[in-house]
């Protein structure tokens, strides 16, 4: 889950993090690397301690995350081999039937 900061006070994203704590969800701040120190100093107080998971990513890390995530989802069909292929054998190995 991103909390996205342009603007806005990093405190109220981490406020709302806090009330879908019981989410297994990684979340992210996406802020300008200059909010850093302000992100750092905010995640170690004791009210944020249930969401130490939290990390910040700048906008260029979320534009490279985002293109390879991007490449990933391109079709690989091209790439396979046509006589390559998987079977899965279930073997017995007791003998039984």
């Amino acid at each position: 889950m991103f909390g996205v900061i342009f603007c806005g006070d990093m405190k109220d994203v981490l406020l709302k993090f806090l009330n879908i704590s019981g989410l297994n969800a990684d979340v992210y701040i996406v802020a300008g690397e200059e909010r850093r120190h302000k992100y750092e100093g905010l995640i170690k107080m004791l009210a944020f301690s249930i969401i130490r998971q939290c990390d910040l990513v700048s906008i260029p890390q979320l534009i490279k995350m985002y293109v390879l995530a991007s490449l990933w989802e391109e079709p690989i069909d091209k790439l396979r081999s046509p006589l390559r292929t998987v079977r899965f054998v279930d073997f017995n190995i007791h003998g039984e039937q």
